[in-house]
């Protein structure tokens, strides 16, 4: 048996907006990047989950995330994988060598449409975009 080493009743109760799984909008959307993590697809191909979350907007504080393949190099990838990874990683600022150079980042997500596909979820068209570019012009929502 394992024993707490602090009293649940210090800290306040916090009730969360619930979560929405409803596609997103098209449009522009500033985040931060709160996890990069490397795994593993169901292919057997390596990639990175990024997580996010919406900063401003009527969809401050939601989630989103987004798998990228990684151009490994015992890895065979297209040139169009190599062009969203640069592309990602330009817009963040960073090189790309490791997860955790993401994390805290900031970066525009500008999502120009999305389709469902056959599992039920939305598979976004993204274009990627330094936060406060002068590509960056902010949607109302």
């Amino acid at each position: 048996m394992f024993e707490m080493n602090f009293d649940p009743d210090d800290f306040p109760s916090v009730e969360s907006e619930p979560v929405s799984y409803e596609p997103l909008e098209p449009g522009n959307y500033e985040v931060t990047i709160t996890d990069a993590e490397q795994k593993m697809s169901a292919n057997n191909k390596p990639g990175v989950v990024f997580k996010f979350e919406i900063v401003d907007g009527k969809n401050a504080g939601r989630r989103h995330s987004e798998w990228f393949t990684y151009p490994a190099n015992n890895i065979v990838v297209s040139d169009f994988v190599k062009q969203l990874w640069a592309d990602f990683c330009r817009a963040v600022g960073v090189k790309g060598t490791s997860t955790d150079e993401f994390v805290s980042r900031h970066v525009v997500m500008k999502i120009k449409s999305h389709k469902m596909n056959a599992n039920g979820y939305p598979d976004y068209k993204i274009n990627w975009l330094p936060a406060n570019s002068p590509g960056f012009v902010d949607t109302p929502f």
